[in-house]
């Protein structure tokens, strides 16, 4: 049996670089959550997720390093139901769109 996995990235943090970094390494779908203030930040974080980055990290065997990813193409942007609208929506597909990524939105 296969187990599908889905890893969301709050609004607050969206915009942390450290976090974008590790995304771009995950092999699963990453959310980029976003409110009717931050959709251009979460926009931001899924084209920052989705090029290939390197920072520093510990290893399993606890050796620091330098982590390489490849980017993650699976990420987009969530919109919570309760503060969601039409315009949010619109804002988001067209802040995506304007990155050349593909209009991901999942609310």
């Amino acid at each position: 049996a296969d187990l599908v996995s889905h890893a969301l990235v709050g609004a607050r943090q969206a915009g942390s670089r450290a976090h974008r970094e590790l995304a771009s390494g995950l092999s699963t779908p990453v959310g980029f959550q976003a409110t009717a203030e931050t959709v251009l930040a979460a926009a931001d974080a899924v084209r920052a997720s989705s090029a290939a980055h390197a920072f520093l990290s510990v290893s399993k065997q606890g050796v620091a390093g330098i982590c390489e990813t490849t980017g993650n193409r699976d990420c987009h942007v969530v919109l919570p139901a309760t503060v969601a609208s039409t315009d949010d929506e619109e804002r988001a597909c067209g802040a995506l769109a304007s990155m050349e990524l593909p209009s991901r939105v999942i609310v």
